[in-house]
């Protein structure tokens, strides 16, 4: 939390928080396929 800030201040950190933010949406995208796997098991 204390790097967001700190972004501000540095814009050219803000160049590289976009690449670090982009990397971080992609770990929860291959979990988003793991629940609606659940899903298709009722008997869990």
């Amino acid at each position: 939390m204390l790097h967001i800030p700190d972004q501000k201040h540095h814009p050219i950190r803000g160049k590289e928080a976009t690449e670090s933010g982009s990397k971080k949406p992609v770990n929860p995208v291959p979990t988003l396929p793991v629940i609606p796997t659940q899903k298709s098991h009722p008997s869990r």
